[in-house]
């Protein structure tokens, strides 16, 4: 059964992220070929026309194909929109240039809630305040803005020299550093671990978010290129170049979805850390700490451990019976029944 779940899982997820919009890449692909446009004029009347149960039959051939081979590339899809270019020097200029833009607009950011800040307090001294019905309009105004800043800062790390080129990969990046963080847990290297311990609906949980932010930047890839494809076709076709801004909306629309699901993800990924580190001390047969500064000092050795350092020596805690642990598992604390 548990086979047959995970096999599931995994159907959904090929079906899910790649090979739907593989599909309708491909699909669109057909109708361009079949619109005339290559190598004479675009007349869309005969696409219906001239569409053949054999036809059917290859875009669907196509379209698994595609889904297949660009299956195992998602991860490094994913890497690539959220700035990971590598240290050529085309692309490395092109990453500074944009980790510059972004540093620029967090600091802006900064300095505008500062001031906003100090401004509201001024003008609360004076008993002017957002929360009074008659609060001025300037003083809502900047109540307003002060907010607007604290939610727009919030797409980047916490240190600049954190910050990534693109808005996807600040993100990510924030969550990966802050997941984790206050008990002195790395979440990102961890989290396999904690994901192989935590309840079933915490995970899919997680990988709900996970496979939503990935069919997003898929569906946003393969809409770029369609975008690439109708420039190709229609160069010489007059307005029906417009057509390229369809597929580019699309693609742009879905990686700023990428973006906001990023943060759901993110929100999924702490969540999991939170509610599932002290499973992993009992399933690696670790004590269990008394306070919060004793899980820092003890997180910090645990993963020097797990990083493959032969020089600490730890205590194991007494280990808890198969049994005992399928329970946990499964079943909620004793108290949580509600009396009907």
């Amino acid at each position: 059964m548990d086979a047959l779940s995970g096999a599931t899982r995994i159907g959904r997820y090929f079906t899910v992220v790649s090979l739907v919009p593989t599909t309708l890449f491909v699909a669109y692909l057909y109708l361009l070929a079949k619109s005339g446009a290559w190598g004479g004029p675009v007349d869309w009347s005969t696409v219906l026309d001239e569409l053949r149960l054999g036809d059917i039959g290859l875009v669907g051939v196509l379209s698994v194909a595609g889904a297949l081979a660009l299956h195992p590339l998602q991860f490094s899809l994913v890497q690539l929109y959220e700035g990971y270019w590598g240290v050529a020097e085309p692309f490395r200029t092109l990453a500074l240039a944009r980790i510059a833009h972004h540093r620029r607009r967090c600091h802006s950011m900064e300095r505008n809630h500062i001031s906003a800040v100090h401004d509201l307090a001024r003008r609360r001294a004076e008993g002017d305040t957002p929360a009074l019905p008659h609060g001025s309009a300037h003083v809502v105004a900047t109540h307003h803005m002060k907010e607007e800043l604290l939610r727009l800062k919030a797409a980047y790390p916490e240190n600049l020299e954190d910050i990534l080129p693109t808005r996807l990969g600040n993100v990510l990046r924030r969550y990966e550093r802050s997941a984790g963080e206050v008990y002195g847990l790395t979440a990102v290297p961890n989290l396999p671990r904690l994901a192989m311990v935590a309840r079933p609906l915490e995970l899919d949980y997680l990988q709900s978010q996970r496979m939503q932010l990935e069919l997003a930047v898929r569906t946003s890839v393969l809409a770029f290129a369609a975008t690439l494809v109708t420039v190709f076709f229609m160069w010489g076709e007059g307005g029906w170049l417009l057509l390229a801004a369809v597929p580019y909306a699309m693609g742009y629309g879905c990686y700023r979805g990428a973006v906001t699901v990023a943060h759901e993800y993110g929100v999924a990924m702490s969540t999991l850390v939170e509610l599932n580190r002290f499973r992993l001390y009992e399933r690696l047969r670790l004590p269990q700490p008394r306070s919060l500064q004793d899980e820092r000092t003890a997180n910090y050795r645990l993963e020097r451990i797990l990083a493959g350092d032969t020089g600490l020596d730890v205590k194991y805690a007494e280990a808890v019976s198969p049994a005992d642990d399928d329970v946990s598992m499964l079943e909620p604390p004793a108290g949580d029944e509600t009396n009907e």
